[in-house]
């Protein structure tokens, strides 16, 4: 594993692996994946190191029980097949790690983090001081669904909600953008979170006569119109619902290609 790097202008980073590492599935007796637990940035002008971050793994956010690779998770047993065998698991998985930015030996910032079992972001919550800000992201994914049976649109986000508070003052504030998508992932509602609403058509695969020819690659990509939804207002009359609507065309391919440099 890479432990240092010197760049041509003095700079310095040192890499460290100073724990035990990621345990593989169902072997115990084979070594574990090491990984990073240290990083420092030296600028080389003789200044102490500018950037020092320490790094933590746990799952769940509170043991050392999982971790990427799918350790801990029942009846797993890690094979070298070239896939991520983590994919393989069926029932709710988290992992997760704590990113410290550290001055001297106190960590004056925290970015823990957590992931399901497509490694995808669930949760991210910065600490420093008292100010927390935390994201916590819903994904379309199915629980108890196996990967090859999840729809197309799995992995994109259908609600986002991020919380700012200042610990023990009572001061909060959440936001929640709500997203949904077609099982091609195509953005068919949004919701922001002040309230305006945008829904968006699409047109089928074969397409519809005089608005849009069929689609060569066999997708539901063209979009045919978009909505604006203004939100509720206890104030006056209300905005204007704008909607844009779209045609297409094919066009013939050019018969030659040109060459830009001629």
């Amino acid at each position: 594993c890479i432990t240092e790097v010197r760049t041509p202008t003095g700079s310095e980073e040192v890499i460290e692996y100073n724990d035990g590492g990621h345990k593989f599935p169902g072997l115990d007796s084979r070594p574990s994946l090491p990984r990073v637990t240290d990083h420092r940035i030296d600028p080389g002008t003789g200044e102490e190191a500018i950037i020092k971050v320490k790094y933590a793994y746990s799952g769940n956010g509170s043991n050392n029980l999982h971790n990427f690779l799918g350790y801990n998770a029942s009846g797993l047993i890690w094979e070298d097949n070239h896939l991520d065998n983590l994919y393989k698991v069926r029932s709710p998985y988290l992992y997760g790690t704590t990113e410290s930015l550290m001055v001297g030996t106190q960590a004056v910032r925290t970015i823990e983090r957590s992931f399901n079992r497509f490694h995808l972001l669930v949760e991210e919550k910065t600490t420093q001081n008292d100010h927390v800000r935390q994201v916590v992201t819903v994904y379309h994914a199915q629980e108890n669904v196996d990967f090859d049976a999840q729809f197309g649109n799995f992995q994109l986000p259908r609600t986002v909600t991020s919380t700012w508070e200042v610990s023990n003052s009572g001061r909060r504030r959440q936001e929640v953008l709500s997203t949904e998508y077609d099982v091609y992932g195509n953005l068919v509602e949004q919701i922001q979170p002040n309230g305006v609403k945008q829904r968006n058509e699409y047109y089928p695969v074969n397409g519809e006569t005089g608005m849009c020819p069929r689609d060569p690659e066999g997708f539901v990509r063209q979009l045919k119109q978009s909505t604006i939804i203004p939100a509720d207002s206890a104030h006056g009359d209300p905005a204007p619902v704008l909607c844009t609507r779209y045609r297409y065309k094919t066009l013939a391919p050019l018969a030659t290609l040109l060459n830009p440099w001629m």
